[in-house]
């Protein structure tokens, strides 16, 4: 066998040539049974990762993703700015909960048509504060504690979308210069982010979910977005227009979901990889089965940011139905399911995430200017009026 960029790799660390070698004997196995394209990937390929290792080798739950490491300098860097940035804020005494805003909503695919609310981000401040909590007071509500339980969080959702359902399915939202009617798809949208960035959040804090828990914010997710008290599996084979591969048989969805949130969680699967990484691979495997008979694009696009927030990555939209970077989305998803190889869409999320940390530099920006103003305005001492003799 050839030498391998992996196998230079493995050689480098002591101790591991034993390990190295039994990983390539179940590479082969596991090859034997994807027709031999695992071995041109493991030719030319850095990193080649398994959904579901532990299948037997030859079987259709066998699935696997490879790709080259990139650098990821630029945006650890930005990344560090901000953390910095933040840090002197909050010692100065300045009012960050803008950013909170910024940080889980401007950049969040809220709704099937994207555009949609486009407009409405315009008529508030830039930090958008106001604009979140006029849905977060009455629609997005908080758990009760930091330590919630996730179904009963869901519920507590579900009850106030059945409330925005009863008023004419749509909600009235004041802005600076106009009113806004928000479609209570886009509401459910904003909602179900909210779930995924308290439960994000709460799992990064105490870091014991299990891949059973994962799974009910799988189905919670969904069903916030299609607006029921619980969406189920499919139970019926499905087709993707357009896509030159196969869904999976509605019998292994269950099975598959497993193994999905079994690897996102496990130290040697998805845990070892940059969050981003993680986050197109979690995606394309998720669109791959298609647990669902309908949303599940969307479903995908809000549980890749539960990645990304519990991993302490900003929040990120990859919008694939906006007009201009559809095509280049669904060619990447499209290409990382059909060929193995998520280069594409690693590369598509990095753009996204580092476009948002400099989207929240620049919101920093803001509410340093505007801290800043209103520091100055106050201290400024009116003069004093000359008494009237």
């Amino acid at each position: 066998m050839a030498k391998h960029k992996i196998l230079k790799v493995r050689e480098s660390v002591p101790g591991q040539k034993q390990g190295y070698l039994h990983f390539v004997r179940r590479f082969d196995e596991m090859a034997e049974g994807l027709k031999f394209t695992g071995f041109t990937l493991y030719d030319t390929k850095e990193e080649v990762v398994w959904i579901n290792p532990k299948a037997k080798a030859g079987s259709h739950d066998l699935n696997f993703y490879a790709f080259d490491r990139r650098d990821y300098s630029e945006l650890n860097q930005i990344l560090n700015r901000i953390a910095q940035r933040e840090a002197e804020m909050r010692e100065k005494g300045y009012d960050l909960a803008g950013l909170k805003s910024f940080n889980r909503n401007v950049w969040l695919d809220l709704s099937r048509n994207s555009n949609a609310i486009e407009g409405i981000f315009e008529d508030f401040d830039p930090d958008l504060l106001d604009f979140r909590t006029k849905l977060r007071g009455e629609y997005a509500i908080d758990p009760q504690s930091e330590d919630f339980e996730i179904f009963t969080y869901f519920q507590r959702l579900t009850n106030q979308l059945d409330k925005v359902a009863q008023n004419n399915d749509s909600v009235v939202i004041e802005g600076k210069h106009k009113r806004h009617t928000l479609s209570l798809a886009t509401v459910r949208h904003f909602v179900a982010f909210k779930y995924i960035y308290k439960c994000a959040k709460k799992d990064m804090r105490h870091s014991n979910i299990s891949p059973e828990d994962f799974a009910s914010i799988i189905h919670y997710v969904a069903s916030l977005l299609a607006g029921q008290d619980f969406v189920t599996f499919r139970k019926m084979p499905v087709g993707v227009k357009g896509a030159n591969w196969v869904v999976p048989n509605h019998e292994k969805v269950d099975d598959k979901i497993a193994a999905l949130c079994e690897w996102v969680l496990n130290d040697k699967g998805g845990k070892r990889l940059h969050p981003i990484e993680q986050a197109a691979i979690f995606a394309a495997e998720f669109i791959r089965i298609h647990p669902f008979m309908d949303g599940n694009g969307r479903t995908s696009r809000i549980l890749t940011n539960y990645i990304m927030i519990k991993n302490e990555m900003p929040a990120i939209a990859v919008r694939g139905y906006q007009e201009e970077n559809k095509n280049e989305y669904f060619e990447a998803m499209n290409k990382a399911i059909e060929t193995h190889e998520v280069d594409d869409l690693i590369e598509l999320f990095y753009n996204a995430v580092l476009d948002s940390a400099k989207k929240i530099d620049e919101c920093l920006d803001y509410i340093e200017a505007k801290e800043a103003a209103k520091i100055e305005e106050d201290s400024i001492v009116p003069p004093k009026k000359e008494r009237i003799k």
